[in-house]
Parts: structure tokens; C-alpha cells; sequence
């Protein structure tokens, strides 16, 4: 008697050609419905909240502009006079300039390996 390979089970998605994601349901309502439901009560619930902000909140309306504009200059002084956000503004521009460089560095590594395998 010669044993033959079992061939494992394919789902009918994977039959037609589709790839099915884990945990996918093979049947159309499976797990769609209850997630887009539950997606629908939080926007309504999301929407009731922010119209209730928007129609109870009352300004009065500023006759007279009197606030001063800040000059580039002004705000340059204001930092540099306080040594604290010095150090905050110092320690953001750091962190930004490696994030941008990481992700952009990053993004270009992706998209030109993503580029390779598609030729």
C-alpha cells in the first residue's frame, strides 16, 4: 500500500483565487455585519456628541480686535529668554528631524524593494 501526501483543506475563497485574511469567515455574513454595526453606533454616537457641542456652545462675538500680533522676532526672545522651552523647543526639533529621517528613509527602502518585486 503506497500513502499518498494529504493535501490540505482550501477554502472556497482560496478555490476561486482570493486570499481569505486569518479569521476571515468564509460565509458574507459572518463577522462584516456585527463590525459594521458596532462601526455605525460609534459614528451616531460620535456625531449626537459633537452636535451637542456645536449647538450649546455659545461665543460672544469680540467687537474690538485688541490682541497684539507676534512677530517672529518676539517669538525667538520669548524662547530663548526661558531656558526651559529652549530645552523643549531644542529636544522636539531633534526628535522631528529623526522621526522625518527614519520614516522617509524608511518609506523609500519600502517602496523600492515593493518596486523590485513587482518587476
Amino acid at each position: 500500500m503506497v500513502s499518498t501526501p494529504s493535501t490540505p483543506s482550501v477554502s472556497r475563497a482560496n478555490r476561486a483565487g482570493r486570499r481569505s485574511l486569518p479569521g476571515a469567515s468564509d460565509s458574507r455574513l459572518g463577522t462584516t455585519v456585527p463590525r459594521f454595526l458596532f462601526a455605525a453606533i460609534v459614528v451616531a454616537v460620535m456625531s449626537v456628541g459633537q452636535s451637542v457641542t456645536q449647538i450649546g456652545v455659545r461665543e460672544r462675538p469680540i467687537v474690538v480686535d485688541t490682541r497684539r500680533r507676534t512677530s517672529a522676532r518676539h517669538f525667538a526672545r520669548a524662547i530663548a529668554r526661558h531656558d526651559q522651552l529652549l530645552d523643549v523647543a531644542i529636544a522636539m526639533l531633534a526628535v522631528m528631524i529623526g522621526h522625518t529621517t527614519m520614516v522617509s528613509l524608511f518609506c523609500l527602502r519600502y517602496v523600492v524593494s515593493a518596486w523590485r518585486q513587482s518587476t
